[in-house]
């Protein structure tokens, strides 16, 4: 029995006992009840408190409140000072929690259901969309409209099922405070937290009067809550690389309704019967894996998820991933969009991509990860571990292997140092994988390079990433020089005509598709308000290639996608340029016929007393480069066609591709290959190709200034400084991945125009039309302001 001042040191199981008594408070104090909810006396019945818990439930009974009542609302409370108001021993835990799980299945208790778009789109179309407090009438339609919410804490996991237990203690908290809508402004890209409103019942009433009685109370269970919270550390490490408090959020953000059915297919084969056993005392009947996962709802799937151990779902989620089952497009990292922030003490986050999905930690723990990481591999004496790194690292100052790696660490680009130290060994690798969740066994046939890869990138690390389409033109233009090169001027015999043929063939498609690309996505830059409705920053090929067609068609309606897709010749790609660039020079001579609304600009930045600056002030975001930029681009795009054309690229094109008996000589190849590397050239180097960017490196001062050099594997290295004028601007983080349009300076800061990186797949489908803000009141839509634009 527990009672008194609880000042004496507990005992295992009682320092247990507490911390479950404890997660089932939580429960009922988080939920959200009717107003005309009663506890059922069962629940209460388990419950024993102790001497100063009867007597302060005894002080609130009366005047509209229960005894019950006042005992459940006591216990909810937990303490008074150092003492417990409950006997956590000789409570009946279980039964308390199975009486909870009852009201739960039947829906008396009920959760917010916050994982994926339904809680958002459902207060997006409600009449309460921008609301920070919901009331109780409203709260119960918003919840009326969503699956039972799941949650857990310790090993109990409450939702559809009930509250039932789980092999794996985590920390996912039932709350009443949900992320609910982005706000009016544009430029604020937050989620904004909503407070939802339970039942005014009462034991609601005797909290309250618990809670000013227990408010003039002093002293705290220090030692207590100190062991307790040790308890709860051996269960949920405090500094786990692992956290799943993201788990929930990334599966229903970021993988669809068919792959969260494979997921569960998998886990019920590869968990050894165990995940089968857990649903069979649920009273499921599983029979079929496939049959059984198309019959569950969200909720149920998750609650059954949080039933198998974090590793059994880590590994099965990679495995669906490398074998292609659940589709994550190359170049593809996914992440959640609504619930963004981290897990956990090291704030840790859930992604995916092509080569699994990973636990990140913030960017400045990744090196602290590496370093544990190689550490782990070489097991042993510290003077034997010093030993073994000291010759791989012998290219680095220091007197110990320590010293070497904290200097590696700085100088040596993360996927070499892996290779290097841990790739290079069997043992060593084996070790890493494993610390990583990841099977050794699966890359018998992978490469280093790959192994090393795939290391780097779980650890938390991201590297440039190569644009393929790219990658392949060069070579073949490459390809092509060379072959001319090598042939003599005069004459070209059948066999080099075949080959010329051949590469030919290869490059100009290319061309023609990065071409393609280059001119929707150069449209796309410079003529559509980005900050129009959503102020959407971000660029996928296919949205780009979207506007581009319907900008055209617009111009000419025998312009369809259909046409530019599959017979759009060189000659009517290279007109394309031609008519964009005259866009263009039309724009900037009537650049104010297309100013912005003052009243369309973001708070921060239309008070005439900011510090900020407020980047886009046109509707024709080419007009918010400076003058020097916004003429340079113009003439650039114009100079592709008429260039081009002058050096006979079509001619050589079609002299090849539509095999005639006269092909064009070596020389005028040459030309015409010079001109095709020239333009291209241009065009990269001033970031009118959207090349992918990453961070490379980040300097600060005593005086608060900033230095950011952001690079990609091809184009230039862009250099940041900060801070800027236009920080509020609502410009990618510099962190991520992004398209940096090197060339499209902007006025009166000098920073280029920067957009969030995209690739187009059943994800980013999945979240179009996100964000959805609620319409301002009191000042017009987009392109009602009356003064002007296209």
């Amino acid at each position: 029995m527990v009672d008194g001042a609880n000042a004496q040191i507990m005992d295992r199981a009682t320092i247990e006992a507490v911390l479950r008594a404890y997660y089932l408070a939580e429960f009922l104090s988080n939920c959200i009840v009717d107003d005309k909810y009663k506890p059922p006396i069962s629940m209460v019945t388990p419950l024993v408190l102790t001497g100063r818990g009867k007597t302060i439930a005894g002080q609130v009974k009366g005047d509209g409140i229960a005894l019950m009542e006042a005992q459940l609302a006591s216990f909810l409370a937990m303490w008074a000072g150092a003492e417990l108001l409950v006997d956590p021993i000789e409570s009946d835990l279980d039964g308390f929690r199975n009486n909870i799980s009852a009201e739960v299945k039947r829906g008396r208790i009920k959760y917010p259901w916050i994982y994926g778009r339904k809680l958002y789109d459902e207060i997006a179309e409600s009449s309460f969309h921008g609301s920070g407090h919901l009331n109780h009438a409203d709260t119960l339609q918003l919840l009326g409209g969503l699956p039972q919410g799941v949650f857990q804490l310790g090993p109990y996991v409450c939702g559809p099922y009930g509250l039932v237990e789980s092999r794996t203690w985590r920390n996912i908290p039932p709350t009443v405070e949900i992320p609910g809508h982005h706000c009016s402004e544009l430029d604020c890209d937050r989620i904004h937290g909503v407070l939802l409103t339970t039942g005014d019942t009462g034991v609601s009433k005797a909290r309250s009067l618990i809670g000013k009685k227990l408010s003039k109370v002093t002293g705290e269970p220090t030692d207590i809550l100190d062991e307790v919270a040790d308890f709860q550390a051996s269960h949920i490490p405090t500094f786990s690389w692992s956290d799943s408090g993201s788990l929930p959020f990334f599966l229903f953000e970021c993988l669809s309704e068919k792959d969260l059915r494979r997921l569960l297919v998998g886990l019920l084969a590869v968990s050894k019967g165990s995940l089968r056993g857990e649903c069979e005392q649920l009273g499921l009947t599983i029979g079929n894996a496939s049959n059984f996962a198309s019959s569950v709802n969200d909720a149920q799937l998750l609650q059954i998820f949080l039933l198998a151990r974090d590793s059994e779902i880590h590994e099965c989620l990679n495995r669906l991933i490398w074998d292609d089952e659940i589709k994550i497009e190359p170049g593809e990292t996914r992440v959640p969009r609504i619930v963004r922030r981290g897990f956990g003490s090291l704030n840790i986050s859930m992604e995916g991509s092509r080569l699994g999905v990973r636990c990140k930690p913030p960017a400045s723990f990744v090196p602290v990860r590496l370093r544990q990481l190689i550490y782990s591999c070489f097991p042993g004496t510290e003077s034997k571990v010093d030993d073994r790194l000291k010759w791989p690292l012998r290219g680095y100052e220091g007197d110990s292997a320590a010293a070497k790696l904290t200097n590696a660490l700085a100088a040596e680009a993360p996927v070499a140092l892996v290779k290097r130290l841990i790739v290079g060994e069997e043992r060593a690798c084996t070790v890493a994988l494993d610390k990583l969740g990841l099977p050794s066994g699966a890359f018998q046939s992978a490469t280093d390079d790959e192994i090393a890869e795939l290391i780097t990138w779980h650890l938390g690390f991201d590297s440039l990433k190569r644009d393929v389409e790219l990658h392949t033109l060069l070579e073949y233009l490459g390809s092509l020089r060379k072959l001319i090169g090598s042939l003599p001027a005069a004459f070209i015999d059948k066999t080099d005509i075949s080959r010329i043929r051949q590469l030919s063939s290869d490059l100009f498609v290319s061309l023609e598709e990065s071409l393609k690309r280059i001119i929707c996505f150069i449209a796309w830059v410079t003529l559509r308000d980005h900050y129009a409705e959503s102020y959407d920053l971000s660029y996928s090929k296919n949205e780009a290639k979207e506007y581009f067609v319907d900008w055209m068609a617009s111009r000419n309606p025998s312009f369809t996608l259909e046409h530019f897709d599959n017979k759009l010749p060189l000659g009517e790609i290279l007109s394309c340029f031609g008519t964009v660039a005259k866009a263009m020079k039309e724009a900037i001579a009537n650049r104010e016929s297309y100013r912005r609304d003052l009243s369309e600009w973001p708070r921060a930045m239309r008070d005439p007393s900011s510090p900020f600056r407020f980047p886009f002030q046109y509707r024709v975001p080419l007009l918010d480069l400076d003058n020097t930029a916004a003429s340079f681009i113009s003439d650039l795009v114009a100079k592709v066609p008429s260039s081009l054309q002058a050096a006979g690229v079509l001619d050589v094109r079609n002299g090849f591709l539509h095999h005639r008996d006269e092909v064009p000589d070596t020389a005028r190849i040459s030309s015409a290959l010079e001109a095709i590397d020239a333009r291209l050239a241009e065009l990269i180097g001033n970031g009118l190709y959207p090349l992918i960017y990453t961070l490379e490196s980040a300097e600060s001062d005593s005086t608060g200034r900033r230095k950011v050099v952001l690079d990609s594997r091809g184009g230039p290295k862009v250099v940041l400084t900060r801070p800027s004028p236009i920080e509020l601007a609502g410009m990618p983080p510099t962190s991520d991945p992004h398209i940096v349009v090197v060339r499209a300076t902007l006025r009166d800061s000098g920073e280029p125009l920067r957009f969030d990186f995209q690739v187009d797949s059943e994800y980013t489908d999945r979240w179009r039309g996100f964000p959805r803000r609620p319409v301002k009141k009191g000042l017009p839509k987009f392109g009602q302001s009356g003064d002007g634009g296209s």
